[in-house]
C-alpha cells in the first residue's frame, strides 16, 4: 500500500482482509452485526519495509510500504490489505470505517476461494505465531500471500520473482524468514482441500470397507493414507456421532495411518458412514476457521475516512468420509438333548447344572451380551458362559463367519455331569456362515445299568434247595424296590417272567416277582445309583434272612443281590410204649422192638428223608419211598429238622 497518492483513471481500491480466530458460526454472526448494523473501525499503520516493482520485468511498476491493519482498536485483530497497487494517501495511523460489500463484484471465484484459505492459515493478532517466526515476519508473509492471490501471482512461475521484490529492502535475515514463512502458508493453502487417500470428499459416496476380525474377537481396519493427512481430521468426533459410538474406537491416528476398532459386528446391510472435519494442519494443532472482510476505499472519499466492507458468512469446512462394516456375520445355535431314561429322581440333571463356552479359531473366548437362550456377540460383552433356555437351546447372534469350538461344562470338577454320559465328547465345532445359522447339538444320556435279584431257599441242613423244588414258594414271594429318594420304581414286563425294564418312579408300591422256575428277576435300564430291595410274602415254614438289602447300580453293568430264605426246623420225638411193659422181660421187649420201625410223611404226603441211625436222625428232605426209622429203646426215636 502506498503512502503517496497515485492518480488512477478508475476507482482505486484498498482491499483489506479481516481475520478472526473464532469459529465460522460465531464469527459470521458477530461480524455481520458489527459491519451491517454498525461501523467497523480499521486502524492502519506501517512497517519500515518498502517494495518497488519498477524494472522487475513483472509487468508492473507498483511500489509502496507494508501496512499493519488492526480491527476495532489499535491492538485489535489483524486485517490484511489486498491490493498492493492501491494508494491510501495517508501517513501515520488512520482510522477507516467498513460497510457491507460483495467480493464477487471485484474478484474471481478462485481468488475468493484462496482468500478464504488464506484467512485460515495466516496469523490473526499481535500475540500469535504459527510457523516458528516472529509475529512481524508472519504478519508480513501473510500480507504478501494476500497480495499474490489478488494480483494472480500466487503459485505461478512469477511467484519467486515477486517474493524477491517484496523482500528486496528487508534485512537478509528478515527476508529469508519472510520467504520461508510465505512458503509454509502457501503449502497450507494448496493442501487445504487435500483429504486422506482412503476417503472421499464432500458430496461423494464412499465405497464400503470391511473391518476384519481380530484374534480377540474384535474388529478393526487399518487405513493407509499416502497423502499423510489423516491426523488432520477429527475422526474421534466423527465416531462419537455414529450410532455405533459405544463400540467404536480409534487405536491409531497418525499422518499416514488410521486404525479403527469395533467391539461389535456390523453387517454390510447396516454399514455406517463416518464424516470427519479437518481441524488441524501440518503447522496448526487447532485449525482456525475464519470469515474474511474485504474493504474498498474510494480515493475521493479518503478525507472522510469512509470504506466499504464485506463479511463472509460461508462455512464450508473440508470433510473426509469413509464407510465401514465388519466381517460377514451369522448365528450359532447350540441345542441340548437330554436322554434321562425315565429318571425323575433328584439325580436327574437339568439346564441349571451346565453352561457352555465358545472359542474362535484363534482360541479366544467369545463374549456377548444377553441372557439365557439369546445372546448377541460383542467383544466387550460381559457374558462368556452361555446358558440354555427352557427349550434347551441358545443362540449367539452377530457372530463373525468362521468355525467355533463349543465346550459343555458340568458340575463335576472335571466338567462332567454327574450320572450322565456325553455323546460325541465335551467339545464340538460349529461353523457360522454369512446370514445363516450354524447348529451343533450336545446329547447327554442318563447312565443306567441292570439290577438282578436272586432268590435262594435253604433247607434245615443249610443246603440250597433246587429252584425246581421251590416253584410254589417262589410264586408266593414278591419284591419292591425304592430309589434314594424313597420312591418305588415302576417297570414294564410280565409277572413271573423274571425280566423287567425300568420305567420310572412313583409313590405307590409296585411289586416285582421272580421267575418261579429260576428264582430270579432282572430290571434293565435302571438309572445308576443306590436302591433298596425289600422282600415280602415268605411262606410259613421259612424265615427271611434279610428282609431288605441295598444294591448299587453302575453304568453298563449288572449288580446282583441275593435273598436267602431258610427252612424253619425243630426236633420231633417218637416214643414207643408197650402196654404190658411191666410184665415183659427185657429180652422180650428187645425181641419185640427189633421188628418195629416208623415212617414219617410231611403235609404233602411225601416221606421224609433222614440221615443217622436208630434213635437219632437228621432231616434230609423228602422222597416218595418210605424211609424206615428204628426206635431206640432208651430214648425213643428222634429226628431233627
Amino acid at each position: 500500500m502506498k503512502k503517496v497518492i497515485k492518480k488512477l483513471a478508475s476507482l482505486l481500491m484498498v482491499t483489506v482482509f479481516v481475520i478472526t480466530g473464532t469459529t465460522f458460526q460465531m464469527l459470521a454472526g458477530a461480524l455481520s452485526e458489527s459491519v451491517i448494523n454498525g461501523k467497523l473501525k480499521l486502524y492502519i499503520s506501517y512497517y519500515p519495509y518498502s517494495y518497488n516493482f519498477s524494472g522487475s520485468g513483472l509487468g508492473t511498476s507498483i511500489y509502496g510500504q507494508f501496512v499493519k491493519i488492526n480491527v476495532g482498536s489499535a491492538n485489535g485483530e489483524y486485517a490484511y490489505c489486498m491490493d498492493a497497487e492501491a494508494d491510501s494517501g495517508i501517513t501515520g495511523t488512520s482510522i477507516f470505517t467498513a460497510e457491507d460489500f460483495n467480493l464477487s463484484d471485484c474478484y474471481t471465484s478462485n481468488q475468493i476461494k484462496l482468500m478464504k484459505y488464506a484467512a485460515i492459515y495466516t496469523i490473526k493478532n499481535a500475540s500469535e505465531t504459527k510457523y516458528g517466526y516472529s509475529n512481524e515476519v508472519e504478519n508480513i508473509a501473510s500480507q504478501i500471500i494476500n497480495w499474490t492471490i489478488l494480483h494472480n501471482w500466487f503459485n505461478t512461475s512469477s511467484e519467486s520473482s515477486v517474493l524477491n521484490v517484496y523482500t528486496a529492502n528487508m534485512p537478509s535475515s528478515v527476508a529469508s524468514n519472510v520467504k520461508a514463512c510465505y512458503n509454509k502458508i502457501k503449502e497450507q493453502i494448496l493442501s487445504h482441500k487435500t483429504i486422506p487417500s482412503f476417503a472421499v470428499g464432500k458430496g461423494q459416496t464412499p465405497t464400503p470397507k470391511k473391518m476384519t476380525t481380530n484374534a480377540d474377537g474384535t474388529f478393526s481396519i487399518t487405513l493407509t493414507d499416502n497423502k499423510n493427512c489423516s491426523s488432520y481430521f477429527d475422526w474421534a468426533k466423527a465416531l462419537n456421532n455414529s450410532k455405533y459410538k459405544n463400540y467404536l474406537s480409534i487405536t491409531t491416528n497418525s499422518a499416514g495411518k488410521l486404525v479403527i476398532k469395533s467391539t461389535k459386528p456390523i453387517p454390510k446391510s447396516d454399514e455406517f458412514e463416518l464424516t470427519a472435519k479437518k481441524t488441524k494442519s501440518k503447522y496448526q494443532n487447532e485449525l482456525d476457521t475464519a470469515s474474511p472482510v474485504a474493504l474498498i476505499v474510494d480515493e475521493s472519499q479518503l478525507s472522510g475516512q469512509n470504506a466499504v466492507g464485506y463479511t463472509n458468512t460461508d462455512n464450508d469446512p473440508v470433510t473426509a468420509s469413509i464407510s465401514l462394516y465388519t466381517d460377514t456375520i451369522g448365528t450359532a445355535q447350540i441345542k441340548k438333548v437330554w436322554q434321562h431314561n425315565n429318571d425323575t429322581s433328584s439325580t436327574k440333571a437339568d439346564n441349571s447344572d451346565i453352561y457352555f463356552t465358545i472359542k474362535n479359531s484363534s482360541g479366544t473366548a467369545v463374549k456377548a451380551t444377553g441372557s439365557a437362550g439369546s445372546y448377541t456377540y460383542s467383544a466387550s460383552g460381559s457374558v462368556s458362559q452361555f446358558k440354555l433356555n427352557s427349550s434347551n437351546t441358545f443362540l449367539v447372534k452377530s457372530l463373525p463367519a468362521g468355525t467355533y469350538t463349543v465346550t459343555e461344562h458340568g458340575k463335576n470338577s472335571d466338567g462332567s455331569i454327574p450320572y450322565y454320559t456325553r455323546t460325541g465328547g465335551v467339545s464340538k465345532t460349529v461353523t457360522v456362515t454369512a446370514g445363516s445359522t450354524g447348529t451343533v447339538t450336545f446329547t447327554n444320556t442318563r447312565n443306567t445299568g441292570t439290577g438282578e435279584v436272586i432268590k435262594t431257599w435253604v433247607d434245615t441242613n443249610g443246603n440250597a434247595i433246587e429252584a425246581s423244588n421251590c416253584i410254589s414258594n417262589n410264586q408266593q414271594i414278591y419284591f419292591r424296590i425304592k430309589n434314594a429318594d424313597g420312591k418305588y420304581i415302576t417297570v414294564s414286563g410280565t409277572k413271573y417272567s423274571g425280566t423287567y425294564s425300568f420305567t420310572g418312579t412313583t409313590t405307590t408300591a409296585t411289586s416285582l416277582y421272580v421267575n418261579p422256575g429260576t428264582g430270579k428277576f432282572v430290571v434293565s435300564d435302571i438309572p445308576t445309583g443306590k436302591y433298596t430291595v425289600y422282600e415280602y410274602g415268605s411262606p410259613d415254614g421259612y424265615t427271611v434272612n434279610k428282609a431288605s438289602q441295598t444294591i448299587t447300580i453302575a453304568s453298563g453293568k449288572t449288580a446282583s443281590v441275593s435273598f436267602v430264605n431258610s427252612e424253619d426246623s425243630g426236633t420231633a420225638q417218637i416214643k414207643k410204649v408197650w402196654l404190658s411193659d411191666t410184665t415183659l422181660s427185657a429180652s422180650e421187649k428187645a425181641n419185640l422192638e427189633k421188628n418195629v420201625y416208623f415212617t414219617v410223611k410231611d403235609s404233602d404226603g411225601k416221606y421224609i428223608k433222614v440221615t443217622g441211625s436208630a434213635g437219632a436222625y437228621v432231616y434230609a428232605g423228602t422222597q416218595t419211598s418210605a424211609n424206615n426209622m428204628k426206635h431206640c429203646k432208651s430214648s425213643g426215636t428222634r429226628f431233627q429238622r
